[in-house]
């Protein structure tokens, strides 16, 4: 097996273990990943990451505000693994709201929420709510996707809420944190004092934050997730003789399926018989038909299995399969056809 193959599969079976464990696990049980950064010797400052740029870190902090980090001057960060929320307050009046999103998600209970991201795994999403709970979320399941419209930007108290003391363990013996009258007590679980692990760690979270303003642009586009019927289709045709003069060109079946992802490139395609709206005819035709979206462009072609060339009249070339419909036509009678080549 390849190098390429090998990590392939190693991401594959890392994105299952997440999602198998937060199956298992209740929402309000799953570990919630709190990080302190560590700037000019023994300043703290200790939250959720839920914005980054060239420059900043943005977290929101335990007293629920956002607060801005040079990135440069990150010598440590402390990572603590919790399972309640340690923020008693949001305050959404600061600049917090400008990173929240308002999530509608495609599963048996139609979940919904707003709240910030604030870790990435590949194709999935963690968020922490302005309720104090955390969903993970499967982009592809994400149904709505925006700013929220409004809010009630008066002091939020989220639930679950649990005072903790996050502590230094062996680090920094030459720092000290203010001792909090608290119930928790949290020592790192993990630390990252690398130079080269703080930029890949903080890389990570830049790459998750473009991708997902991307994907955020991306739904702008579509009236819904996927445009077209997921599933696959074969399906036969009925149609009554004495309505239908075409009946030579008629297949009994069709073959219709669809591909692509949601809010992306996607399409639907069709060979063989099947209506076609955009005739001015109900009966089915002999077709390839491709209907295609990506972004901003849609396109649709349909063309006709037995008169594809554009100008070619089918009937009068093939007129020898219709003797049997002509055998009762006189000179005086007016018939009309619906033929085409391609659209």
């Amino acid at each position: 097996m390849s190098f390429k193959n090998q990590g392939s599969l190693k991401r594959i079976i890392l994105i299952k273990t997440v999602v198998l464990i937060a199956l298992l696990l209740p929402a309000n049980t799953m570990a919630l990943e709190v990080y302190s950064f560590v700037t000019n010797g023994c300043n703290f400052e200790t939250g959720l990451v839920v914005n980054t740029d060239e420059e900043h870190v943005f977290i929101l902090n335990t007293e629920g505000m956002l607060k801005k980090v040079e990135r440069g001057e990150i010598e440590l960060i402390l990572v603590y693994n919790i399972h309640n929320n340690p923020i008693k307050s949001l305050d959404l009046i600061n600049e917090a709201e400008d990173y929240l999103r308002e999530v509608k998600i495609d599963d048996t209970e139609q979940t919904q929420f707003v709240g910030w991201p604030i870790k990435f795994f590949e194709d999935l999403i963690v968020f922490f709510d302005i309720q104090g709970k955390l969903h993970l979320v499967d982009i592809e399941k994400i149904s709505y996707f925006s700013y929220p419209q409004k809010i009630n930007k008066s002091g939020k108290k989220p639930i679950n809420y649990e005072k903790v003391d996050f502590g230094l363990g062996w680090t920094l013996p030459q720092c000290k944190r203010q001792k909090l009258k608290a119930s928790k007590y949290a020592d790192p679980t993990r630390v990252i004092s690398d130079h080269i692990k703080i930029i890949k760690f903080l890389s990570t979270y830049k790459e998750g934050f473009h991708k997902l303003k991307q994907f955020q642009k991306k739904t702008t586009f579509y009236a819904k997730p996927f445009l077209y019927e997921k599933d696959t289709r074969f399906g036969f045709n009925y149609v009554n003789q004495r309505s239908l003069q075409e009946l030579n060109f008629i297949w009994p079946f069709y073959f219709q399926w669809s591909s692509g992802n949601p809010y992306a490139s996607q399409g639907e395609y069709i060979i063989f018989s099947k209506p076609v709206e955009l005739l001015p005819s109900l009966e089915p035709h002999a077709v390839l038909r491709s209907d295609v979206k990506s972004h901003f462009f849609t396109g649709t072609f349909v063309g006709n299995i037995h008169c594809f060339s554009a100008g070619k009249f089918c009937l009068i070339k093939n007129k020898s399969s219709f003797s049997n419909i002509f055998s009762d036509v006189s000179l005086n009678d007016h018939l009309v056809f619906t033929q085409f080549n391609h659209l």
